[in-house]
């Protein structure tokens, strides 16, 4: 066991020898407004010690720094395949980190796909990675998510978004079902007012 500075409700991740965390770090603390350093973590499974820690994104702008007081920049669980580790900071961004610290591709352009509605993907839930593609249960209007692996481009059409009236089911289980992946589950939290 070992303590870590920063703040994460994501659960480890343990591969090859290798425990990886996310992490939201500030970048003051004793002024939080100058903005958090989201971070993808390795740590040797049985010593605990660092083996690297690595910036996935940086981010300074005021309105994208609020939250929830019981939340986290860092709150979706990572996922680990074949030597890379896929992690969602939120309308921060997605990306991917390999095994040894190098980043492989960072998206932070999915969070705001529509400039009208600002909205787009948000975690509520797992990631599973299905042909060639990473899937994301989503909480928001974009449920759920899907990037290309091997650039982590978002493949979501952002057009429905811009009419702030979603269709898109909403879940926090992800499934493959019959070659094709299905949402399921009530989201993690939402306002009681309007059921999804």
């Amino acid at each position: 066991r070992r303590e870590l500075p920063g703040r994460a409700w994501s659960s480890p991740v343990v591969a090859n020898g290798k425990t990886f965390v996310t992490n939201a770090r500030l970048l003051n603390e004793r002024n939080p407004a100058q903005g958090v350093s989201l971070r993808v973590l390795a740590l040797n499974a049985t010593s605990g010690r660092v083996v690297w820690n690595v910036e996935a994104f940086r981010q300074t702008a005021p309105d994208a720094l609020q939250m929830h007081d019981k939340n986290s920049h860092a709150s979706p669980t990572a996922l680990f395949e074949n030597g890379r580790i896929y992690a969602h900071f939120g309308h921060h961004g997605t990306a991917c980190v390999g095994e040894t610290g190098r980043i492989v591709w960072q998206n932070n352009t999915s969070g705001h796909l529509s400039p009208v509605a600002r909205t787009g993907v948000s975690v509520q839930g797992h990631l599973l990675i299905h042909d060639g593609k990473l899937y994301l249960a989503g909480g928001t209007s974009i449920s759920p998510a899907v990037y290309n692996l091997a650039d982590g481009k978002c493949l979501n059409d952002p057009a429905p978004l811009a009419s702030c009236n979603s269709t898109s089911v909403r879940g926090q289980e992800l499934y493959k079902v019959g070659g094709r992946i299905a949402v399921s589950g009530m989201p993690l939290y939402g306002d009681p007012e309007y059921p999804v």
